[in-house]
């Protein structure tokens, strides 16, 4: 009979919020989860390891799999090291959260249609660019001249 994977969490009391859990796989392979970002040590074929990555995970840690994970954040030289790289997302995602940055739609068109994609800087000010008026003759609206060649 297995025991079941045990999960450890970390909280940064001090910013208020986004914990940091450590846990197992079903694979075996140690994993983190920070916010939606999910972490994992992935062994590779000459018996170092990588940092795998994933997004939105919807299962808990301990039924994760390595198949879970579809990106690669590099080499890792042990546990100590994956547990750095985690730490340091983490924080990274706090330092995001201070700058509450609010995300507005924006319509995008594309070849498949139309979307709505999240912008999170804002527009340029309509000062930079200078706007035609009544009797002007604006750059912006006229067609460019075509050379061939």
């Amino acid at each position: 009979m297995n025991a079941p994977p045990q999960t450890e969490a970390t909280t940064d009391n001090t910013s208020g919020f986004l914990e940091v859990y450590y846990g197992r796989t079903s694979d075996g392979l140690f994993a983190a989860l920070v916010g939606e970002n999910a972490f994992a040590m992935i062994p590779a074929y000459n018996g170092e390891h990588n940092l795998g990555h994933g997004w939105k995970l919807a299962l808990p840690i301990s039924e994760w799999k390595q198949s879970s994970f579809y990106g690669h954040g590099g080499q890792l030289d042990g546990k100590a090291a994956f547990r750095a790289r985690v730490e340091e997302n983490a924080e990274h995602q706090r330092q995001l959260r201070r700058l509450a940055r609010r995300s507005i739609p924006v319509r995008q068109a594309t070849p498949w249609g139309f979307r709505i994609m999240p912008r999170t800087m804002p527009r340029a000010s309509s000062a930079i660019r200078p706007r035609a008026t009544a009797g002007s003759i604006s750059t912006q609206t006229a067609m460019p001249t075509l050379i061939p060649f």
